[in-house]
């Protein structure tokens, strides 16, 4: 990597940290107004990408898009609506979600830095029981819908190795989260066939088959929208695979997809730990078989190499779930 884009990487880091640790009640509009300008900017991004994904102009596909903006239910992390059979759409996302993810982000890199055939070759002196305070401080706050802080923690002395795997990581995973709902207009107004909606069917039907407690009914009910749910996601990695940047490794760029559905893959788990109760099965898939259908496809084309990240910071989620 060239030392400029590596400063690029550290500048953006240090914008992510202050985005997700400096705010308070007091200031969420400034909060609010970052996060919608950043949004923005991966949004011109991926513009471009999913016109051509669906086979129409930039401009027509930017004249239909009449809003991007910010929600704080914490049931969903984001949503593509149409009231005019997909002419014009808006999209938005869960502003605690956009605050909460770089700050996991942060505590799992933090306990690793640079991994080598998904091992930790640059292990910082962190104790696990500060690092267990930091996820419950931060899922508990996510969940009383409360503002996400992670204010009187030190990131001053995070290494180059972490400064990169953070602003890496979480440039990736918040453009995933995005990509997502692109993709759900994919699926919507494509003129073709879109083969990732044919395979979520299928995905669909075989998981849904294998849950007893849902009656044949509610399986009918959730199988078009899981099915929707699968294919967002996987034109969201095709839409992530086509980004431009200026450091690109197709193993980091899969392990920040999969840090989306591993981090809210424990904000599932802990859900039942503070409020004794599992979240009800709905129109999304639970995110470990979003995770598991991702593992799928890519493992069709790609070496087991490219999970050794992911199934390294899934091991350390359970670790930390198991401690709180």
């Amino acid at each position: 990597m060239k030392d400029r884009d590596f400063e690029r990487f550290k500048k953006r880091i240090r914008e992510e940290i202050i985005r997700s640790s400096d705010f308070t009640i007091t200031n969420e509009k400034e909060a609010l107004a970052g996060i919608d300008k950043l949004i923005m900017e991966i949004a011109t991004e991926l513009i471009p990408i999913a016109a051509k994904k669906i086979k129409i102009k930039i401009d027509e596909f930017d004249k239909r898009l009449k809003k991007v903006g910010m929600i704080k239910n914490t049931e969903v992390n984001g949503f593509v609506r149409s009231s005019d059979n997909w002419e014009s759409f808006e999209i938005f996302f869960n502003f605690g979600l956009m605050l909460f993810l770089p700050a996991m982000i942060e505590l799992f890199t933090r306990r690793t830095g640079i991994m080598e055939n998904g091992h930790p070759i640059e292990i910082p002196d962190i104790h696990i029981d500060k690092t267990v305070r930091m996820a419950e401080k931060l899922m508990k706050a996510f969940w009383e819908k409360k503002v996400v802080t992670v204010a009187n923690t030190d990131f001053t002395d995070l290494t180059e190795s972490q400064y990169f795997l953070t602003a890496f990581f979480v440039r990736y995973s918040e453009a995933f989260i995005m990509a997502h709902e692109f993709g759900h207009v994919v699926v919507k107004i494509s003129s073709s066939k879109v083969e990732e909606l044919e395979f979520g069917r299928k995905i669909s039907e075989s998981i849904l088959g294998k849950i007893p407690e849902l009656d044949h009914k509610t399986k009918n009910q959730l199988m078009q929208k899981w099915a929707e749910e699968f294919a967002a996601d996987l034109v969201s990695l095709n839409l992530l695979s086509n980004l431009q940047g200026s450091f690109r490794d197709k193993v980091l760029i899969y392990t920040a997809v999969e840090f989306v559905f591993i981090i809210h893959g424990m904000l599932e788990k802990y859900h039942k730990i503070l409020y004794n109760r599992d979240i009800p099965i709905g129109t999304h898939p639970p995110s470990k078989f979003r995770l598991q259908t991702l593992r799928l496809v890519t493992g069709r084309s790609n070496s087991p190499e490219l999970y050794k990240f992911g199934e390294e910071y899934e091991a350390m989620a359970d670790d930390i779930l198991k401690k709180i």
